[in-house]
């Protein structure tokens, strides 16, 4: 009754909800909302448990940011990063110029250096923006010598260990012994 009576959301509005709950609506009757999700199921969600979590409407916007990370080497110039992430984003006619977009270091992980994406646009051009510039932030940091990090790992083995693919194909197996006695460790 509550979300008939209040409308936090009308048909057609795209909605999620805190108890997971996210797609178009289609329906709202008394008891349930009908939603189609973004794989096209439909999903009856109660009205009680749906009017007592937080609601988001993302319909009722305007504009809507998007964010991501991209991670690069500690070999490379964080400022250069920094600049061509923006210099692809403002490029775009799609990345609103207010708010401004932003690039900032978000973590100095084992492997690499994490860097925040965010940049605003019109909530019809979301999901085409976003999509868009995660793939040309990319292929323009490849282009200029700045690829993402590969996470890499250091494995130190004794003189009598060595490493042997498994029988089924499914990766390594450290192995204790010689070339003709091999016995998995662990």
């Amino acid at each position: 009754m509550l979300i008939l009576m209040f409308r936090p959301f009308e048909v057609g509005d795209y909605i999620s909800s805190a108890n997971g709950t996210a797609g178009t609506v289609e329906r709202i009757d008394i008891l349930y909302s009908t939603l189609i999700g973004d794989d096209g199921v439909r999903i009856f969600s109660p009205n009680g448990p749906l009017a007592n979590s937080v609601i988001k409407n993302y319909t009722k916007i305007v504009q809507r940011m998007f964010e991501y990370t991209v991670s690069i080497s500690y070999d490379k110039n964080i400022k250069d990063a920094k600049e061509i992430i923006l210099r692809v984003l403002r490029s775009n006619e799609n990345v609103l110029t207010t708010p401004e977009p932003t690039v900032f270091v978000k973590e100095l992980g084992n492997s690499a250096i994490v860097l925040t994406v965010r940049a605003w646009t019109k909530r019809e051009n979301y999901w085409p923006a976003r999509n868009s510039m995660q793939e040309k932030i990319m292929l323009e940091l490849e282009r200029n010598d700045m690829s993402v990090a590969r996470i890499r790992h250091r494995l130190a083995l004794s003189p009598m260990q060595m490493i042997r693919k498994s029988s089924e194909g499914r990766g390594l197996i450290i192995c204790q012994g010689t070339d003709k006695n091999k016995v998995p460790v662990g």
